[in-house]
């Protein structure tokens, strides 16, 4: 069992009299439909490595594997569009809490039943992108008021920087 996680609570008795122990819980990923999913994942295990989690999903009653790139791609997506949306508006996007125009707070990125998808999983999301290089984040000089050159913008159509003459 990880240190950083406890899923049990009360007595460890329970805990520590079996040899291998699965928890299922949700993760902080959607599917294509806008569903969180769920992660099957070996906590315990006394005389083996412990298994890799794996990413489930509820279709017709029943809990199916899927990909973990199907999954990561679908929310990526979604706040790709929302950012390119903001860019060709002219208000990009910000990584800032206190912006009005804060990624985590937009409404516009739903699930299947039309709720907001959750500030946590659109940063997660952001995060990882801006690690990939998919996205890179602007910061303007102090006190610079011109929103448009400031936020996030796709790695992909950012301008080269203009080299100094040589003298």
């Amino acid at each position: 069992m990880s240190s950083a996680k406890k899923n049990y609570a009360g007595s460890t008795a329970w805990h520590n009299g079996v040899r291998n122990r699965l928890v299922l819980s949700w993760s902080d990923k959607i599917t294509e439909s806008g569903e969180k999913v769920r992660t099957l994942s070996h906590e315990k295990a006394n005389y083996s490595g412990a298994a890799t989690p794996i990413l489930l999903e509820w279709q017709n009653g029943c809990l199916l594997p899927i990909g973990e790139e199907v999954v990561e791609s679908v929310l990526d997506n979604l706040v790709i569009e929302a950012i390119k949306d903001a860019i060709k508006k002219g208000h990009p996007l910000s990584r800032t809490p206190q912006s009005p125009l804060y990624v985590g707070k937009l409404k516009t990125i739903r699930d299947h039943n039309g709720r907001p998808i959750s500030s946590k999983l659109i940063m997660s999301s952001v995060d990882a992108m801006l690690r990939d290089g998919v996205l890179i984040e602007r910061k303007g000089l102090k006190g610079d008021r011109d929103d448009r050159k400031n936020g996030l913008f796709m790695a992909e159509d950012d301008e080269p920087a203009e080299e100094a003459p040589f003298d």
